[in-house]
């Protein structure tokens, strides 16, 4: 009936937690638990386009120790960090980008089950309130020394864990499980992106621009590590997911 409907509903507005540990440790589970798990991620890859990741095994320590490393440069002054930029933002090289600089929405288009938006209010979009520092392990640009070696660490661990999720997705689809590795071979084209949110001056804080606009990202997964520690003014923690309510 129409409760039942309800919580139905409900049931697919909520950003599921995921284990992919029968995917990143294989040899601690059996082909049912993957199973489990692959009905799980399709559900709420179906259902909403986004979960939270669990038993993807990055040891804590690595998390860290890049988050440091990151503050350390990010509270540099703005002509040391300048040193960084490598040219607009999206060049091949990676770098840094300044606050007011990037502007996600821009890139909406139609594109989306939200019909996305028209041109012009892409174009109108303002500009994001937010520092970034693209980190590509490949580039001849050298990365600043302090996020050299915690930056390399983490996204090896990342590219591990995106390799899971391939696996995991390929199960969730019927597919065989390197299915995806055709995409990323020879080499995976996967960047490191560094998002700073410095303290805000009044004006800023009375615009209509937001740490990061409304954006759809269309290349494959995007793995977010929030930090925990930083649930903002209104303790939402900054991420925020549209979900289909119809």
């Amino acid at each position: 009936g129409q409760e039942a409907e309800l919580q139905a509903r409900v049931a697919r507005m909520v950003v599921a937690t995921i284990d992919i540990s029968p995917f990143a440790n294989p040899a601690a589970h059996d082909d049912a638990a993957r199973a489990r798990a692959a009905a799980d991620w399709d559900r709420a890859m179906s259902d909403v386009g986004f979960a939270v990741v669990a038993g993807h095994g990055v040891a804590p320590e690595v998390v860290g120790a890049l988050r440091s490393a990151a503050h350390e440069f990010f509270e540099r002054s703005a002509e040391a960090k300048a040193a960084y930029c490598h040219g607009p933002y999206g060049n091949p090289l990676g770098g840094y980008t300044g606050i007011g600089t990037e502007a996600v929405s821009r890139t909406r288009d139609t594109h989306g089950g939200d019909g996305g938006r028209s041109a012009g209010a892409s174009a109108a979009a303002p500009p994001d309130l937010v520092e970034s520092f693209i980190f590509k392990p490949a580039s001849p640009a050298a990365a600043p020394t302090c996020l050299d070696k915690p930056a390399s660490a983490y996204h090896s661990e990342l590219l591990r864990v995106l390799g899971c999720l391939h696996q995991l997705t390929a199960a969730a689809l019927s597919l065989p499980a390197d299915y995806f590795e055709r995409f990323y071979s020879p080499h995976a084209e996967v960047s490191l992106r560094l998002a700073y949110y410095p303290a805000l001056s009044a004006s800023e804080q009375a615009s209509s621009a937001v740490r990061y606009g409304e954006h759809t990202d269309y290349t494959g997964f995007t793995l977010l590590s929030q930090d925990e520690s930083d649930l903002g003014e209104e303790g939402a923690g900054g991420l925020q997911a549209e979900l289909d309510t119809s």
